[in-house]
């Protein structure tokens, strides 16, 4: 009976060893590229990207922490990534992105610091004060999907969404091109009728645009949209 149990006690040791080996390890790991809007105020849900490359396929990313350094202006980003280990993995560059919410920032320039493997400043992430207590400067359209494609040689974004209501459409798409950051921002204003009878069903609507004036290079393409969120895609100029 005691060799019985000792066998069992083996078994069930060496089951747990071996699930334990499984397990990723937790380490640290670096963004080659911080992608930074300018445009943010104090009423918004402030949002950066960080874009990164893996060495192989056993490298997953893992959540990330932030510090925020508000007397010093200063936005401190530990980016890490999960290692799984004793498996084959392919030795192939594996390209990776994660977006960012820093939620509600004072006004001012932060430098936004990474600390991986090593530490190097991502950019400056500029936050003006808002004009009014306003949740936002206009109330955007809800955009679930933002795509970037070519035609004839031309770049087009197109936007897809659905309103709530037959009064909210469309108004005007706003379009800022930051060179220097490769950044797009585009904010896609909407109106909301008033004094008019209104029914509260889906409206899908897609609009599609074309956008000038951008050198080769890789943008982050972000897309306000209602309550506070945005859509964000890194997208490839040709």
């Amino acid at each position: 009976m005691k060799t019985l149990i000792f066998i069992t006690l083996l078994i069930v040791n060496s089951m747990f060893a071996q699930a334990m080996e499984n397990q990723p390890k937790l380490v640290s790991t670096d963004y080659h590229t911080g992608y930074i809007p300018d445009g943010f105020d104090t009423n918004d849900n402030v949002q950066i990207v960080g874009e990164g490359l893996f060495s192989n396929t056993c490298m997953r990313p893992a959540n990330f922490t932030v510090r925020i350094d508000k007397q010093n202006k200063k936005i401190h980003i530990n980016p890490r990534a999960y290692e799984y280990q004793g498996q084959m993995c392919a030795m192939v560059l594996n390209p990776y992105s994660q977006e960012i919410n820093l939620g509600l920032l004072s006004a001012g320039s932060y430098d936004v610091i990474q600390h991986g493997l090593y530490k190097a400043k991502l950019g400056q992430l500029n936050i003006r004060l808002a004009p009014n207590s306003e949740p936002d400067e206009y109330i955007y359209a809800p955009v679930s999907e933002a795509s970037w494609n070519y035609k004839n040689g031309r770049g087009y974004i197109t936007l897809k969404g659905s309103f709530t209501s037959t009064c909210w459409s469309m108004r005007a798409i706003q379009v800022d091109i930051q060179k220097e950051k490769n950044v797009i921002v585009v904010q896609p204003v909407s109106n909301i009728k008033k004094d008019t009878a209104c029914a509260d069903r889906m409206v899908p609507y897609e609009k599609t645009f074309a956008v000038e004036g951008l050198d080769a290079g890789r943008y982050l393409l972000h897309v306000r949209s209602t309550n506070a969120k945005a859509v964000n895609n890194l997208v490839n100029v040709y």
